[in-house]
Parts: structure tokens; sequence; C-alpha cells
């Protein structure tokens, strides 16, 4: 799912990453009373009088019983993709105001090289678009995604349409009983790109789903305090495939690049405007 504003050519996209589906099938590997506990990891929106938000992931715990139905954010994950690291902090800072239990945050920001620039109206790029009469699909536009191209630059009809330079992932973890403050020094630093770095993301990944554990642990002995939990606080050892990851985000930077062909070419050729141009 992407949000395109093209008056500021700004791209936010909601991707699912093979990270989240790690995470959802350790999740429905554990033993407990699902009819007592919901656990979800969903997209879902996040709502509140200063915020209104569609994070890239959430992890939700909502007790079912009346007394205790309280649905609770504590995984909360943010991809940043041609917005600044820094308004992207500000709406997680803004989100933590209103749920101040959650556990963990990952924030992912994907940093182009270069600031995109639509083709201009001199461009050879704007007489090829002018020539086709229609919409390259994506499969007619996309160049050939070779190894060494993976994150850019794609270029198609003689012009850059992206290109990306790093893709940094950031983690912060709640210690003790502390909100987490999303302006202090994240805990955990890797790189998916331009180096493969991300030992020690997978060590907080599972830190992160053990606290989660935890805390599912104490509400289902408040729910079931006969029954025996304990089975839930064995140590995750998820093994996450990163290189599946980066085939992942370079199908997305891929897709990127056609979704802007596309804005561009139904705002120059669509309407009142195609009919100009062929005059």
């Amino acid at each position: 799912r992407m949000t395109y504003f093209p008056r500021t050519m700004a791209l936010i996209i909601y991707s699912p990453h093979p990270v989240h589906d790690q995470t959802t099938s350790e999740l429905c590997s554990l033993p407990f009373t699902r009819s007592l506990l919901m656990v979800n990891v969903i997209p879902g929106h996040i709502y509140s009088e200063d915020i209104f938000t569609i994070p890239d992931m959430q992890l939700t715990l909502t007790p079912t019983t009346s007394e205790a139905a309280e649905t609770e954010v504590l995984w909360y994950t943010e991809t940043a993709f041609s917005q600044s690291k820094h308004l992207a902090l500000k709406k997680i800072e803004k989100v933590l105001l209103t749920h101040r239990k959650i556990l963990f945050i990952l924030f992912i920001l994907v940093s182009e090289g270069t600031r995109y620039e639509a083709p201009s109206e001199d461009s050879s790029t704007y007489s090829t678009a002018l020539a086709d009469k229609s919409l390259r699909t994506y499969t007619s536009f996309t160049p050939h995604r070779d190894a060494d191209k993976l994150f850019g630059p794609v270029k198609a009809m003689d012009h850059s349409w992206i290109h990306v330079s790093k893709v940094e992932y950031f983690i912060w973890l709640k210690e003790n009983n502390n909100v987490i403050n999303i302006n202090d020094p994240h805990v955990v630093y890797g790189t998916l790109f331009l180096t493969l770095d991300m030992g020690q993301i997978g060590i907080a990944l599972n830190q992160g789903m053990d606290m989660v554990k935890s805390m599912m642990r104490t509400k289902l002995d408040n729910l079931q305090p006969d029954i025996d939990h304990s089975a839930l606080l064995t140590p995750s050892t998820i093994v996450f495939d990163w290189e599946t990851d980066i085939t992942f985000m370079s199908v997305a930077v891929y897709k990127t690049a056609h979704f802007r062909y596309c804005d561009w070419y139904h705002r120059n050729f669509s309407g009142t405007k195609r009919r100009r141009a062929n005059n």
C-alpha cells in the first residue's frame, strides 16, 4: 500500500517484509488459549486526538474478557521512504504519547541518493512518452533487475526514476517501566543496504519477541491462574532471512519507479493537457 503526495513528490510505502511474516509465524506457534487472548499482527491504524497514522506493522494484545478487554499496542514498526527521518520520528513520538506500553519499536529508513525530479517537457523522456500514446505496463517499462542494481538507479526511457542509497534499521526497546523515548539514542542499528549488517538487529528482534511473550504470560496468568504458562518464556530463536528481505525491498524499489512514471504520465498526458500536446 502506498500513499503519494504529488505536490511534494513524497511517497510513503506500507509494504510487508519477510520479517513481519516470521514474527507472525512465531506467534502462531505459541501454546496458549486463544479464546482468552487475541494476539494480532496487523497494519491497522492508530488514531487519537493528536495523530492518525497507518503503521507498517503493529502487534497488539486484547484480552477477550469484558473486564479486561483493552487493546494494547506492544510492537510498532514504521517504514519511511522519501520522507525525512525527523518527520517519521516525530510521528512515532506522537504515537508513544497515547500508547505508552509499547515495548519495541522498529524503524526502517529507506534513503534516496538524490531527490527525485520528474522529466521536463523538453526532455527525450517526454517525447518518448508522447509517441507511446499509452501508458507502459510494469513489464514494458521496467529495466532488468540486475544484481548490481537491486536498489537502482532505475533508468527507463532515458530518465532515472529512483536510486536508493541506503536502507537502515533502528530499534528501541522499553527498559524497566519507562516509556520509550524516541529522542534517546537507538538501542540497536543495522543496515540492509549498501552493506548487509543485520546481526544485532536479528538478536534485538528476538529480544523484542521475548518481551511480548512475557507480557502475554502475565496476562494469561491473571486470566487462568491455575494454568502454567511458563512455556511462553522459552527464548525466541527466529532466524531472519535477510536475503529475502533484500529481494522484497528491491522489488518495491522497482515498483516505486513504475508508480512514479505512471503518476507523471497521468499528470502530463491525460485530459486537456494531452489534447494540447497532440495539437
